[in-house]
């Protein structure tokens, strides 16, 4: 019996059940607000991300602004005091 993804095969779709996860899965909960945000902005951009894209994107940001693990935060001129 042919399945799917045999099909998918012989048309040249590429189908490959057996590429490598890059990312690691996260599962969270976000409040229904925030969430409904987040949606909100994505559907105002020109080129809407995911929003795992997004989420990432303001991790990265977190963690640069308030130090990682082996690194330093980095500060702005104006708390130099």
């Amino acid at each position: 019996m042919r399945t799917h993804v045999d099909l998918a095969q012989e048309q040249g779709y590429g189908y490959c059940m057996d590429m490598a996860r890059t990312n690691k899965p996260v599962n969270t909960t976000i409040p229904p607000d925030l969430l409904a945000s987040l949606d909100e902005w994505i559907s105002t951009q020109p080129v809407p991300p995911t929003r795992s894209a997004v989420i990432v994107a303001a991790l990265k940001d977190f963690l640069s602004r308030h130090g990682s693990p082996g690194k330093e935060a980095k500060t702005d001129a104006t708390d130099e005091s």
